[in-house]
């Protein structure tokens, strides 16, 4: 993933305070979770293994937690007022590798 979170007129940056959780869409629990963190710590996920013509859905759940920590005007949460992040997504497979026939 590519991202692009340039800093806000109190300097902070919106992507080390947003929080990305994937899901694998129809699988509940934590089997259904591919990955969870700091959208500024995405990188590379691994997806497993795909049988042919498969399909699969995947849900991207953006929060901003709270920290309830706005210590003075530029602090806190208000250090992200007035910025803004942007990413971008590449997907690519590569061919699983054969098992050898007995």
């Amino acid at each position: 993933m590519r991202l692009t979170s340039p800093p806000g007129p109190r300097g902070g940056r919106l992507a080390r305070g947003l929080v990305l959780e994937l899901r694998r869409q129809g699988v509940r629990g934590s089997a259904g979770r591919i990955w969870s963190g700091k959208l500024a710590k995405l990188r590379k996920v691994k997806l497993g293994v795909w049988a042919r013509n498969e399909t699969r859905g995947y849900v991207f759940r953006i929060s901003f937690p709270d920290t309830g920590i706005p210590a003075g005007p530029g602090l806190g949460d208000n250090r992200f007022q007035g910025t803004r992040v942007r990413s971008y997504l590449r997907w690519s497979s590569v061919p699983a590798k054969r098992r050898p026939r007995r």
